[in-house]
């Protein structure tokens, strides 16, 4: 598959940048909502699943662009959490997690991806990827600094046998994260790569 334009379903400007990198040798180009020119209907991520959230999404701004669109949901698994706050990352916060968890401790974690493609008459695959590690946060001061950016988790996470966060591990360029992974797989998948 060769220049095509697929858009993703996401404003966050730290996926956006990340996916365009990993399909950037491929010939696919990746556009944002923001490229469309007119405001996206906002679609609430209210399921209980990577999986559920991602579809919604990708399903919703492919029928509203009348283009193949892929949306992702991701989130952190704490071990020390039973899993928490999983799917619900966003919502529950770097520092809600650094109160209970403490700063200064580290706990193994994975951070979890859900992609899925849909084109606008509702064919809808979904993929994953994963990413194991572990998460520390030194200080509350640290929170304050990163909680407000796109990827709050990532300079916190350090993945399983790297010697840097996973915000310093994308920023050399060359590591393939959670959604890397899973952007890779859903190129296998539809026959792409």
């Amino acid at each position: 598959m060769n220049e095509c334009k697929l858009l993703f379903g996401t404003t966050n400007k730290g996926k956006l940048a990340e996916v365009r990198k990993v399909l950037a040798p491929s010939g696919i180009a990746i556009e944002g909502l923001e490229s469309l020119g007119s405001a996206a209907p906002h679609v609430v991520e209210g399921l209980p699943s990577y999986e559920g959230n991602a579809a919604l999404k990708s399903r919703a701004y492919a029928a509203w662009s009348g283009r193949p669109c892929i949306a992702d949901d991701t989130g952190i698994e704490i071990d020390e959490l039973r899993g928490l706050p999983g799917v619900y990352s966003a919502r529950f916060g770097l520092r809600r997690a650094a109160e209970i968890l403490g700063c200064g401790r580290p706990s193994p974690a994975r951070f979890v991806c859900c992609i899925a493609y849909s084109e606008p008459n509702g064919r809808t695959v979904c993929v994953h990827g994963e990413l194991k590690g572990v998460i520390e946060v030194p200080s509350m001061a640290v929170v304050s600094q990163i909680e407000g950016t796109p990827l709050p988790y990532s300079p916190v996470f350090t993945p399983a046998g790297e010697p840097k966060s996973l915000s310093d591990m994308h920023a050399s360029g060359s590591f393939l994260s959670h959604r890397g992974r899973a952007v890779l797989s859903l190129m296998k998948v539809l026959g792409w790569a």
